[in-house]
């Protein structure tokens, strides 16, 4: 319903003081409300309607658009999930057999089929994590992701991050090397899934960088978190974390970095095919450091290197916070 007041005694009731305490559409003194008003007046109001039709129209379609996806979305994330159970019950079953096979158990083997059964577990265990990788982004995807808030050491912490990137530095000879400040000891966090953070990381560090290169891990305190981040920020005051994981490695250009975040994209098609990976794991780790209330920075240069940077909300505590709840994102 559109209502136009028309009145011939506008000083009982001002225009402004009509239009602001009622809900009308208009207001027209007598001696302005001619017939060519009227026509335009009307004419005016109709457009109104018909646009608010229209809107209420695209509001219900969107609603049930919004719907539908949540639906789909849901069926999505089950069937991921489904599935990842699926394959990985077959998947750790040929893991296993190759493991007796390289073990011997079942009779000696010559050294072309150690070299198969090793290529065999190597695909086996790149697959594995695909499949680890993919059913994290669907929890994330589904705010099913939960994490367990403990209290641990901060350089065991690094120093376990590090143990399982080390074999994988040692095949390429690059030099792994890491430096926690002395004042941080324990910082309470989810303890497996900020290990899981550190890994990746490590892990893109390791795998982008060339024979003979270098990759450090450093742990530091930050008191002025908005003179850290190279992005626009309104950042919370407090005493921060920051987990920096330099490397010497090929870089990424400024054109580039807007895309590290998507899930399922390499920046570049060359390299997808020189370097293994989902394009996932840089999007679990950010939704993962969000989720503990922290932020992902990156800095780069072309053939220079990276450096990507976790800041990680940090209260200067030696007992563990036991009132604590898990969170859920």
């Amino acid at each position: 319903m559109r209502i136009i007041l028309r009145t011939g005694q506008p000083g009982q009731v001002p225009e402004r003081q009509a239009i602001v305490d009622y809900d009308i559409d208009d207001y027209k003194t007598k001696t302005e409300f001619t017939s060519q008003k009227l026509f335009t007046t009307i004419i005016t109001a109709l457009r109104s309607f018909k646009a608010y039709k229209s809107l209420e129209f695209l509001n219900v379609n969107l609603e049930q658009t919004n719907i539908e996806l949540i639906r789909v979305t849901k069926l999505k994330d089950e069937f991921l999930s489904n599935m990842s159970h699926e394959l990985r019950t077959p998947l750790n079953g040929i893991l296993g057999m190759a493991e007796c096979l390289q073990e011997e158990i079942f009779g000696e083997i010559n050294p072309s089929q150690k070299d198969a059964i090793a290529t065999i577990q190597n695909s086996g265990n790149h697959l594995l994590e695909l499949i680890q990788d993919m059913l994290d982004v669907s929890q994330i995807m589904a705010g099913m992701l939960k994490i367990d808030i403990k209290t641990i050491s901060i350089a065991d912490l690094c120093n376990s991050s590090l143990e399982l990137t080390k074999q994988q530095a040692l095949k390429k000879q690059i030099q792994l090397t890491t430096s926690v400040f002395s004042n941080t000891e324990v910082i309470a966090v989810d303890p497996r899934r900020i290990r899981q953070v550190l890994v990746n990381l490590l892990d893109n560090a390791v795998k982008f960088t060339p024979s003979g290169g270098k990759v450090d891990l450093d742990v530091r305190i930050v008191n002025d978190l908005s003179r850290e981040l190279t992005f626009t920020h309104s950042v919370a005051n407090g005493c921060w974390i920051k987990f920096s994981i330099t490397d010497t490695g090929i870089g990424i250009s400024t054109s580039d970095r807007d895309k590290l975040f998507q899930p399922f994209i390499q920046i570049d098609s060359g390299l997808n095919r020189k370097y293994e990976g989902s394009g996932l794991g840089l999007v679990i780790v950010k939704q993962i450091v969000e989720l503990h209330g922290g932020y992902v920075d990156v800095s780069s240069q072309i053939d220079q290197g990276s450096c990507f940077t976790v800041y990680l909300p940090y209260e200067d505590s030696k007992t563990p916070d036991t009132s604590r709840n898990d969170r859920d994102l």
